[in-house]
């Protein structure tokens, strides 16, 4: 499966009843974890709010360069985004029709991979809440566990996070190892 076709699957499972996704990140984070999942074969590099993929971010410029997504931004003022959100800005990405048939076709196309994608999602979205800063700080726990290759400890966690300029609180560790046995994966 082509990582455009991962891609707009993935728009597809998490657009609300408007047709959009809201958040380059919650995108970003859900392809991470479904790679994690399905062994996608994606590679992801640790980046500011966690794991990263330019592959991705590639996928997404297509799409849009086709014509088959749109990318809307909303910026936020310096003390609404420290105070409210978790990014400065909100990206949006919305289906037209041609997108839209494409991702229908893929779902035809890759029938088998196309349901294990969106059981995932589903699993995700239940585990973390449909929230996006926590399923981030799972990605960066996550992220650190591979970079260290072994089980830790949080509090070791806590440590390699601060050393990649990554602010984890103790709470969020609790609650992203919850989360991560919900969807089968140990700290």
């Amino acid at each position: 499966m082509r990582i455009d076709e991962i891609v707009i699957l993935t728009l597809k499972y998490l657009s609300n009843e408007k047709g959009e996704v809201e958040g380059r990140t919650l995108l970003q984070k859900m392809i991470y974890f479904l790679n994690e999942k399905l062994d996608l074969g994606i590679p992801f590099v640790p980046y500011y709010y966690g794991p990263y993929s330019e592959k991705i971010t590639n996928a997404l410029e297509s799409l849009k360069n086709v014509g088959m997504i749109e990318e809307k931004i909303e910026t936020y003022s310096q003390k609404m985004s420290r105070t409210v959100f978790f990014e400065p800005c909100l990206y949006k990405y919305i289906f037209n029709d041609f997108g839209f048939k494409f991702a229908e076709l893929t779902e035809k196309k890759h029938k088998q991979k196309a349901d294990e994608i969106k059981k995932t999602i589903d699993e995700i979205k239940s585990a973390f809440h449909n929230d996006v800063k926590l399923l981030s700080v799972a990605g960066k726990m996550l992220t650190i566990l591979r970079l260290k290759n072994k089980p830790m400890r949080p509090q070791n966690i806590l440590k390699e996070a601060k050393a990649l300029n990554w602010n984890i609180s103790k709470k969020e560790v609790k609650e992203v190892i919850n989360s991560l046995k919900e969807i089968n994966k140990e700290v």
